[in-house]
């Protein structure tokens, strides 16, 4: 039976040279047994080390689930942030470790939580393209368009690096198509400047307007075309050219040219 820690509270709390109390040394030296001991005595469990960084957020990071939910039993803060303005949550998200961010949200966890760049946990996985992790905090009730400091939303961050299955997962749950970051910039501007022609076919299909502007007074098709994207071109000439003129049939467009051919 494990004896819990009462006779001596400085044991528990007081700080090495390094900076970690005997739990974040127990925790960060790989010995969980011990830190489950400090955890049911009188362990500071919010102390932080130099980083920032509290025992949950050790115990997240070394894999030790079942440690950290004795701590939250036992009442630690599972917002605390660090230096970079990092949560609990947040490591176990960009560590994909689902069981973790489950245990965390479930507990009260802000799922909404931005760091010092504003960025959430959603918005760095639609940055990477991390699937999986999006279905779950999108699932788990994430906010699809909060913005960072910028303006940006996920959306925005899944077009401009290319990631289609995420921006379809966001368009398909309502993400906005035409939300502008602070420059101006649509999804839509940001899939033509950055060439991403799937994307733009996706945005394209869930309407998003193709004529909408940026502070500079640029549109989609004139930055692709500036910036030689000729597969975004060839998907947005149609639709502009539908909408001006109500119809878009290529062959009686060209009709002269498709029988000379023949």
């Amino acid at each position: 039976m494990k004896a819990p820690i009462t006779k001596q509270p400085d044991l528990a709390v007081k700080a090495d040279q390094q900076g970690l109390s005997p739990l974040l040394r127990a925790i960060s030296n790989g010995h969980p047994d011990i830190a489950d001991i400090l955890v049911l005595g009188n362990a500071s469990l919010d102390y932080q080390d130099k980083s920032g960084n509290t025992a949950i957020t050790l115990a997240i990071t070394r894999g030790y689930l079942s440690l950290a939910e004795t701590m939250i039993l036992k009442g630690a803060s599972i917002n605390q942030e660090n230096k970079d303005g990092w949560t609990p949550l947040r490591f176990a998200v960009e560590m994909s470790n689902t069981p973790a961010a489950k245990l965390l949200i479930r507990a009260g966890a802000n799922i909404n939580h931005a760091d010092q760049q504003g960025l959430t946990s959603l918005m760095s996985m639609a940055m990477i393209g991390d699937v999986e992790m999006v279905k779950l905090l999108i699932g788990l009730r994430a906010e699809i368009d909060q913005t960072n400091r910028e303006g940006n939303t996920p959306l925005i961050f899944a077009v401009k690096n290319g990631h289609a299955e995420v921006a379809r997962i966001l368009i398909t749950e309502n993400g906005k198509a035409d939300q502008a970051n602070d420059r101006g910039n649509t999804p839509l501007i940001a899939a033509a400047l950055n060439d991403r022609a799937t994307v733009v076919q996706l945005l394209l299909n869930a309407k998003a307007d193709f004529q909408l502007q940026n502070n500079n007074g640029d549109s989609p098709l004139y930055l692709a075309t500036v910036h030689s994207r000729i597969e975004v071109i060839k998907l947005l000439i149609p639709k502009i050219i539908k909408h001006y003129l109500g119809y878009f049939d290529p062959y009686e467009l060209f009709s002269r040219e498709l029988n000379y051919i023949r």
